[in-house]
């Protein structure tokens, strides 16, 4: 399936619970054709290292300023932002790029977007939580010119880039429409 055939499809149901495998819906609202992409298990060690290592990297850094009146500083924030958004892009891709087609009825398409309905209102309220936390240490960052805010704001931007592209129009609409 090509990059812009993928650009078709809406997320619509996602199942995810501790201790099983998770998975995210993707219909094709033109052809009606149904995808199913199995969530990646995480690294429970790769995480624990990365958890130690951000630690360390924070006691690093927390008293280093980078103050906005030197115009390399700024060029460096707004590029380190840019690619933040880029990165929060490409995950969700690479994420979400093993689709194999699944052929449930038309009457368990309605009830998983039924179900998805609620489901689809506390994603919005998460994306909403996390981008203003991002708002938050954007506005701290600037306040202060601590580094440390400015690198917590990034990996943030990244998960709310992340979060708005599985909410793409086209998902609402298609849960307005089965009102």
């Amino acid at each position: 399936m090509s990059d812009n055939e993928k650009e078709k499809l809406i997320p619509f149901y996602r199942y995810q619970k501790r201790d099983t495998q998770g998975y995210t819906l993707f219909l094709d609202v033109h052809s009606q054709r149904v995808y199913k992409v199995i969530h990646k298990e995480g690294n429970g060690v790769a995480y624990w290292i990365a958890f130690a290592l951000v630690l360390g990297i924070i006691r690093a850094i927390q008293d280093i300023h980078l103050p906005m009146s030197n115009p390399v500083n700024l060029i460096i924030v707004i590029v380190l932002g840019i690619l933040s958004v880029l990165s929060g892009v490409f995950i969700y891709k690479n994420y979400y790029k093993d689709l194999k087609e699944i052929y449930p009825t038309k009457d368990m398409i309605e009830d998983y977007i039924y179900e998805a309905k609620g489901l689809l209102k506390k994603e919005v309220i998460v994306t909403i939580i996390v981008s203003i936390a991002v708002i938050i240490f954007l506005i701290l960052f600037l306040v202060s010119y601590r580094l440390m805010w400015l690198l917590f704001s990034y990996p943030l931007l990244s998960g709310v880039v992340v979060a708005i592209c599985g909410l793409p129009k086209a998902r609402f609409e298609l849960y307005k429409e089965r009102r």
